[in-house]
């Protein structure tokens, strides 16, 4: 829905959900649209950025909570539990320790959301950590990491152009348990891959070099039956060039390359 900031309507209503988790209470949507200003029938906009992201955390469906006044329970743009058990719902939520939790969105602004703030890191990457100390909940932080990076690769695989969005992972060179606050949104440690590349690139068997070249630890294929696919995928790569950003400050660093090199005896 145009016009309106979603996001920085979710940081408002987050704390009102937690706190009437803790009440064991179900408000209605007429009863929270006046705290972000909208009414009841947009409050499903409001409450998507919660939803999703308890469904992407592996959390209990906190906007489950919201209900109507009449029915006693969410919308149709509720999606993250079966209406039809929607009592477990509910007591899943009111026995979860959400002060663990911290807001997602609590430090959105009213102009701030996950496309804005990643077309920031694109334009300004040296701001990686003013934007990193906003949003530092990881997942979210993921989030804006891999629409960075999808503008800087122009949503193609670096290793094999795969496009689709969903099968496209924000790869992080230096891992994000082992980088820094400036490391974790910076566009330099990252690649944009496909989900099997991803995984090639974290254990180790696919690499690409300073030069932009990609390497495969066993381009002879002596290592075993290799099927058609494997082939395609991991041989057939080694010496083809990358496919990164035209811009020479967004592709890899030497040294998240480096680190990753180190890391996997290359």
């Amino acid at each position: 829905m145009e016009g309106r900031n979603w996001f920085h309507a979710a940081g408002i209503l987050w704390p009102l959900l937690v706190e009437a988790a803790s009440r064991r209470e179900t408000p209605t949507y007429g009863q929270l649209s006046p705290s972000v200003q909208t009414n009841p029938l947009s409050m499903r906009w409001a409450l998507d950025p919660i939803q999703r992201y308890c469904i992407e955390s592996d959390l209990p469906p906190l906007s489950s909570i919201v209900v109507g006044a009449k029915s006693g329970l969410p919308g149709t743009g509720f999606i993250g539990w079966g209406l039809d058990d929607i009592d477990t719902a509910h007591q899943l939520v009111f026995d979860y320790d959400w002060s663990q939790v911290p807001n997602p969105y609590e430090a959105f602004g009213v102009s701030d959301t996950p496309d804005s703030l990643a077309q920031s890191l694109i334009e300004q990457p040296e701001k990686r950590e003013e934007i990193y100390a906003k949003v530092k909940v990881r997942g979210i932080a993921q989030t804006i990491f891999k629409r960075a990076l999808v503008l800087a690769y122009g949503q193609q695989c670096a290793m094999c152009r795969l496009s689709f969005y969903q099968a496209l992972d924000a790869a992080h060179i230096i891992p994000w348990s082992l980088a820094t606050p400036s490391q974790r949104l910076d566009p330099q440690n990252g690649m944009l891959l496909c989900t099997s590349h991803h995984r090639l690139f974290d254990c180790g068997f696919i690499t690409v070099t300073h030069d932009g070249l990609i390497r495969y630890c066993d381009p002879d294929m002596t290592d075993g039956h290799y099927s058609t696919a494997d082939k395609n995928m991991t041989a057939s790569r080694h010496g083809k060039k990358a496919h990164l950003p035209s811009d020479p400050t967004l592709r890899p660093s030497r040294e998240a390359l480096e680190h990753h090199y180190q890391r996997h005896g290359w």
